[in-house]
Parts: structure tokens; C-alpha cells; sequence
């Protein structure tokens, strides 16, 4: 587990903590769109590597997947339990495997190394893998699991080293801690389940969600509600993104803590389920409907043609189209 950790601190030593971002659109070359108005935009979603804003991400159909941080690296895992790593400008292999467990949970350590999560009989396995020496190293093995539980989330810091991992099924969960020192324990908390466990990068503060839709932090080895009525959408650096709900569970404001204070980036003119929200790290919101997305940086909304099946996989918009699945960047 130390060697582990000092992997994550090398590859923290070599790359830095920006995060990239596209700011191109899917364009319509008669579309006009004029300020101050979210006009529906007619957008032929296919195939073509030339449509801004969209890039292939995989050949196959995908039970999961998952974008490097520099978006230049896609993993996913297809319906055959096999594992591949590509490069999204070219789709190129750069591995791919299977394995007799089934892979439940994919996450990515910066931009070349995956936290892998397996699901055995009665017991998860946690691995690490490596993209440059392809060597994968098993982290923990969690025996005497439900045969319903699975792995929830992973939140770690690439700067502190502090890792949280998340267990559990839709009733209960378990958090584990992987501090500095790579020692693991069951970290204690008030809640019997939890969810969507954030992390800030350069601060060990956990944020995460209750049953009751109630954000806290833990910070300093003390708890405290963050928020209430609310859910986490996504962390960039230091900045933790989340949603206010209304009465009927739907975000309808989107707001941005950083540096201890908090600011309202943007109220949704309808309001939706969490799981149809991706915020890029410019703070720009996409917003997934019934059969188009809006983007509240250019204050577009582009229709989806009807054959096309869309998803957000944390916090990435995605979809569907002849077999093939497609990152949406803006």
C-alpha cells in the first residue's frame, strides 16, 4: 500500500493540477442564437470526429466508462467484461484486458493510472494499474461483503494522498480511509448510508451526501452540515460544486464553494435530476433533457436526433449512436 501512495506522489510531482477543458459547441452552420435567449438549436449528432464538441470515445457499447483528466485518455469496460484504454484523438489501444472477476468500477488516478474495482463472491477487490509499465498491483481485498454490495466511489487527494473508498449497496455503506501514512481504516461516521463523497484537491476536506439529501464535510477530524436540501455535483481543485433542490428533488440552482465562501453560478430555468447535470471546470453547466442538453455558457440548447441514447457517467456527458459512444465536450 506505501508503494501505492508514493506512485501517486510521483505522478503528482510530475504533472500539474490544471484541468483542461473545451470550449468548442456542436454547431449548425444556420443557427443563430441571440444573447440573453436559450434558443433549441437543430444539431446533427453522428459519428464525425469533425463535429466539434463530440469526440468517439469508444467502439463498443459500454457498461461504464470513464475520461482521463487531461481528456486525452478514455477507459471503459464493454459487455464482455474487457477492459480497454484508448487514446480519444485516434482511438488507438493502448490495453486492454478481461478478467474472471467482474468489473464494477473504474476511476482514474490523474492520467495514467486507474483505481480498478472487482466484484467476487462475497468480496471486492481494489486494484491500481499502471498505462506506461502496465503493472497492476491489488490495493485491498474486502471479504465478507453483501452479494448486492459494490463499489460506490473512490475520493482521493493527489497532494495530500488522503484516499477515501466508499462500499455498500442502496441501504447501507461503508467509508474506509487510506491516510499519508498508507494505513486503512473504517473511517467512523454519523450515517448509515451515504453517497457522492468529494474531496478538495489540496485540502483533507471530505464532502458527501446523506440519506436525506443533506451535504456535510469532514474536515479536521470533525463533521459538520455543510448544507442542507442538497446534493454534490462535481469537485475541480478546491472548488465543490453542488445543487440546491426544490421540493420535488430537482436541482434548480447550481452553486460553487471556494476559499470558504459560497456563490450562486446559475439558477436552471427547469429544474432536473442531479444525474442530468455535468459542470466543467470553467463552471460551465450542461444540462441533459428529454431529447436535447443546454449549455449555460453559451446559453444554446441543442436537440439530440431521436436515435441516439444519452447518458452523464460521473460528471461527462455521453451518448449512444450506432453501437459507438460519444464524449459531449460542450
Amino acid at each position: 500500500m506505501k508503494y501505492f501512495l508514493i506512485c501517486i506522489l510521483l505522478i503528482t510531482g510530475i504533472e500539474t493540477g490544471v484541468y483542461w477543458h473545451y470550449d468548442s459547441l456542436l454547431k449548425n452552420p444556420n443557427e443563430v442564437v441571440h444573447a440573453g435567449t436559450s434558443k433549441p438549436v437543430s444539431a446533427s449528432i453522428d459519428h464525425k470526429q469533425s463535429d466539434k464538441g463530440v469526440i468517439l470515445a469508444a467502439k463498443d457499447p459500454v457498461s461504464q466508462i470513464k475520461i482521463s483528466e487531461n481528456h486525452q485518455l478514455a477507459a471503459y469496460v464493454n459487455d464482455q467484461n474487457e477492459l480497454h484504454i484508448v487514446k480519444l484523438s485516434d482511438q488507438s489501444e493502448l490495453y486492454s484486458t478481461t478478467d474472471t472477476h467482474e468489473i464494477v468500477y473504474l476511476k482514474w488516478i490523474r492520467n495514467d493510472s486507474l483505481f480498478i474495482g472487482l466484484k467476487g463472491k462475497n468480496s471486492l477487490i481494489l486494484k491500481t494499474f499502471q498505462i506506461g509499465s502496465q503493472q497492476e498491483r491489488t490495493i485491498e481485498t474486502f471479504n465478507g461483503v453483501s452479494s448486492t454490495s459494490t463499489f460506490k466511489s473512490i475520493a482521493y487527494s493527489p497532494y495530500t494522498n488522503d484516499v477515501y473508498i466508499l462500499i455498500g449497496n442502496q441501504t447501507r455503506t461503508k467509508m474506509y480511509h487510506i491516510n499519508t501514512n498508507g494505513h486503512m481504516s473504517v473511517m467512523p461516521l454519523d450515517h448509515s448510508y451515504i453517497d457522492k463523497p468529494m474531496m478538495l484537491s489540496t485540502k483533507n476536506e471530505l464532502f458527501y451526501q446523506d440519506a436525506n439529501y443533506n451535504i456535510w464535510v469532514v474536515a479536521d477530524g470533525e463533521t459538520k452540515k455543510f448544507k442542507n436540501n442538497a446534493i454534490p455535483l462535481a469537485v475541480y481543485d478546491d472548488s465543490f460544486y453542488y445543487g440546491i433542490l426544490n421540493d420535488e428533488g430537482r436541482v434548480a440552482s447550481v452553486y460553487k464553494y471556494d476559499k470558504g465562501n459560497k456563490e450562486k453560478v446559475e439558477d436552471l430555468s427547469t429544474p432536473v435530476h442531479a444525474k442530468n447535470i455535468v459542470v466543467k471546470s470553467d463552471g460551465t453547466i450542461l444540462v441533459l433533457k428529454e431529447n436535447s442538453y443546454y449549455n449555460s455558457k453559451t446559453g444554446k440548447t441543442i436537440l439530440l436526433s431521436d436515435n441516439v441514447q444519452t447518458f452523464v457517467d460521473d460528471n461527462a456527458l455521453f451518448f449512444i449512436k450506432n453501437n459507438k459512444t460519444y464524449l459531449v465536450e460542450s
